[in-house]
């Protein structure tokens, strides 16, 4: 992967579509609007049946669609599609080539199917267990939570099955939420620390090891984001995680993980107001506590590209 402190501008793009991937290491410092790599290296992908680089294009072909699959962590690519009922076969495309990797399922009404290509292999989401619900459980007490309307709601205590605790599912295996609570008056440790329960139950849920998750919350915090790679085993938050800092003319700001927006800005937007820092839909996708990716592909020429950041 390409580190954005160390890559500089201007690099031809030779091939008429790339997939650009760029990466952001935390808890390094970032730089704010400075130059950084317009292609990524081409780093192997490989698995038993399909071989991807960083900057390949991969898609899956299914009922006269072509589903874009976007890059995780280790090589993971994901997308999803909505389907009708019925039967159908999923084919890879890297570079819009078949490579014999298919994945077969069957719907008995609408369904948004997700596609992952792993090791090589190409899976679903109907077929094969890919996306679960994901549960918050803990002994919140102490903790009033509040919706974005400023309502008022409660956690029950490790209750799997609470709806109020779910996580969104981000794709690539990720979950992530953030829960709002009026400002705590004194430090809090959860008692009992927390976990993330899947599928409604307690037949599988994540924490630290095989223990709970230990958690303090200095005064006056009114949020926490839990963000959580199933398919690595790891659960991480935004308490205990290091802040990173970015890089300005006026000086560092320190940078909460996970809610910190990255975008790209520049030509490599293609017209699509280059430099208006409102513009949304170039964002980087946090896929660890470490690392943000973020693809897009482009026609052949020569781009100039910076970052620059924002927080929620």
């Amino acid at each position: 992967m390409s580190d954005l402190k160390k890559k500089s501008t201007g690099k031809r793009i030779l091939s008429w579509f790339l997939s650009l991937t760029m990466t952001v290491t935390l808890p390094q410092i970032l730089p704010e609007l400075q130059p950084v790599v317009n292609a990524a290296e081409n780093e192997q992908v490989s698995g038993a049946t399909a071989t991807a680089t960083v900057s390949d294009r991969v898609q899956v072909s299914v009922d006269s669609q072509v589903v874009e699959l976007v890059l995780y962590d280790k090589g993971i690519y994901e997308g999803s599609v909505t389907l009708p009922a019925g039967s159908y076969n999923g084919i890879l495309l890297i570079n819009g080539t078949a490579n014999g990797t298919e994945t077969s399922l069957i719907l008995e009404e609408d369904t948004m199917v997700f596609f992952r290509l792993k090791d090589g292999a190409l899976y679903n989401s109907v077929t094969d267990s890919l996306v679960h619900t994901a549960a918050l459980v803990g002994n919140f007490a102490g903790i009033q939570f509040v919706d974005e309307s400023g309502s008022q709601y409660n956690l029950g205590t490790w209750n799997p099955e609470d709806g109020n605790a779910e996580l969104s599912y981000l794709g690539g295996g990720l979950y992530s939420r953030t829960f709002y609570f009026q400002p705590l008056e004194t430090e809090l440790s959860l008692a009992e620390g927390y976990k993330v329960a899947f599928d409604d139950s307690w037949d599988y849920s994540l924490g630290n090891g095989g223990a709970n998750i230990d958690v303090t919350l200095p005064a006056e915090t009114d949020s926490m984001t839990v963000f959580v790679d199933e398919i690595n085993q790891q659960v991480w938050d935004d308490i205990r995680t290091p802040h990173f800092e970015s890089v300005h003319n006026n000086g560092n700001i320190s940078r909460a993980p996970f809610t910190t927006v990255i975008s790209l800005i520049g030509t490599v937007r293609s017209g699509d107001s280059d430099w208006d820092t409102r513009l949304t839909g170039y964002e980087f996708r946090p896929v660890s506590d470490t690392l943000y990716v973020y693809s897009q592909v482009l026609q052949g020429g020569t781009y100039r590209q910076y970052v620059m950041t924002s927080t929620l």
